[in-house]
């Protein structure tokens, strides 16, 4: 009988219970349905960052490139923009969209585009004007400059000098590279 005791005191019960008294932990997934910290919808979000001068500057350049001709393209970042639009409109409005979203939640409005009634207008300021104006004068200032040149009664000669001048460049230029090759066939040594 004090076999039977002891046995039965060191057995689990029979209800699945471990003999500690404790119950036993369940199986399978330890998270189901809305409650799962894994969910995107119960991730704690971030507060949004303020956009960066690069994302404003990229913002403006996508903006002119939606809204104006190739031709008035002036900065590389709107002639990058133009090109990246017309190679992958997709990633190109994504990117947009991003962008817009971001400078949106930075001024406190809500994100979706959706609720935004007037279109977002980029409109030139003074300093636009300006440096339109600036670039409008050097490249008049250029382009005189030229015609200066060109109306020389030496200009043909002065031209045909500089052209010989760059072929026996180039054909000189030539040479040194067959002869470079040619180094680098021969052992070591020997011409």
């Amino acid at each position: 009988m004090a076999t039977e005791q002891q046995r039965s005191s060191t057995e689990a019960p029979a209800d699945g219970e471990p003999a500690s008294g404790q119950p036993k932990k369940p199986r399978g997934r330890p998270f189901t349905g809305a409650d799962d910290p894994r969910l995107r919808q119960n991730l704690e979000t971030a507060p949004p960052l303020e956009p960066s001068e690069d994302d404003q500057d990229m913002l403006a350049a996508m903006r002119w490139v939606q809204s104006h001709a190739k031709s008035q393209d002036r900065t590389e970042l709107q002639k990058d923009c133009r090109q990246w639009k017309s190679k992958d409109l997709k990633g190109f409005m994504a990117k947009r969209a991003d962008l817009e979203r971001a400078e949106m939640a930075a001024r406190g409005q809500n994100s979706t585009m959706a609720q935004s009634s007037a279109p977002v207008v980029d409109e030139p300021d003074a300093t636009d004007d300006l440096i339109q104006r600036l670039l409008d004068e050097c490249h008049a200032e250029t382009a005189a400059e030229d015609a200066r040149l060109a109306a020389r009664p030496d200009a043909a000669n002065i031209g045909a000098s500089l052209q010989r001048s760059l072929n026996e460049s180039l054909e000189r230029e030539k040479m040194l590279q067959a002869r470079i090759k040619k180094l680098e066939v021969s052992p070591v040594g020997r011409p």
